[in-house]
């Protein structure tokens, strides 16, 4: 992977990191709006076992994708470790393109965890819902650094 690429990668990682906040700011600013009733006996028709189990099941489909992505990014980077030959410079730069792709989408994946903390904040008017799912994304954008091959080594991460 060129320096490059890997600074403009990890400049990108940074910038996602703010998103969560940004959505706990939104929160916070219709809590204290007022505009979701956050009287525990108000009727919430979509706060049901249905909504959550399939909010429940959202959740987990992110998290099988953003560990997909993972392992695929992982293979992707094991494929260009060989030795760059000039007839396989043309094969390294399509593998680079697809580990900008699956980093863009696992990105993504980590950032619809937060989201859907999000939605569930206006469905339900439950704050710990936002704060379980921004911590989980934040997990998510942790899985999600890049490293360069050094770094790889160094933390025995290199054949995942």
């Amino acid at each position: 992977m060129t320096q490059q690429t890997l600074r403009r990668a990890r400049e990108i990682w940074h910038w996602a990191l703010l998103s969560p906040l940004v959505y706990l700011l939104i929160a916070i600013g219709i809590d204290q709006a007022g505009w979701i009733d956050a009287e525990p006996l108000a009727p919430r028709p979509l706060d049901t076992p249905t909504i959550q189990g399939i909010i429940l099941g959202l959740a987990l489909a992110a998290i099988a994708t953003l560990v997909f992505a993972r392992v695929q990014q992982q293979r992707i980077l094991r494929g260009a470790a060989g030795p760059a030959q000039p007839a396989v410079r043309e094969h390294l730069e399509r593998l680079l393109a697809l580990w900008r792709r699956r980093y863009y989408l696992a990105l993504e994946m980590a950032d619809a965890l937060a989201f859907l903390g999000l939605i569930y904040f206006l469905i339900s008017a439950r704050m710990w819902a936002l704060m379980a799912a921004g911590a989980a994304a934040y997990l998510a954008y942790a899985a999600c650094y890049p490293l360069s091959g050094k770094a790889r080594k160094r933390n025995g991460t290199e054949g995942t």
